[in-house]
């Protein structure tokens, strides 16, 4: 994040080229704000609802929804960047989430306070 010559906030985050390769809808990171993205190794599937970056503008983590289990809550989950792949497939645009429901389960909640 820096401040522009009016003093604007401006966001940018940088991805590696391989995980974008053939995926035109994901060229910013910021468009997988709001995703829903399936678990690799389960038939779920959580959204991203944020992305956090550090200091030099790349980004670090995602927070996402629990909506893995049965017991779905409203709270919010850190996972690492890393862990976020988009998957060119023969009809479409995919993004996986390489985590088990039990990794999922037990990522830290986001504490806004």
């Amino acid at each position: 994040m820096k401040l522009n010559a009016d003093g604007e906030p401006t966001i940018s985050a940088a991805l590696v080229d391989e995980s974008l390769d053939g995926a035109d809808d994901y060229r910013l990171a910021s468009e997988l704000i709001g995703t829903n993205a399936e678990l690799a190794v389960a038939d779920s599937c959580t959204r991203i609802t944020d992305l956090i970056t550090s200091s030099d503008g790349s980004v670090k983590h995602a927070v996402v929804t629990d909506g893995m289990s049965g017991g779905a809550t409203a709270d919010r989950l850190v996972i690492a960047f890393d862990a976020i792949t988009v998957v060119q497939g023969d009809s479409n645009v995919e993004v996986m989430v390489n985590m088990t429901p039990e990794q999922l389960e037990t990522a830290p909640v986001l504490n806004d306070a």
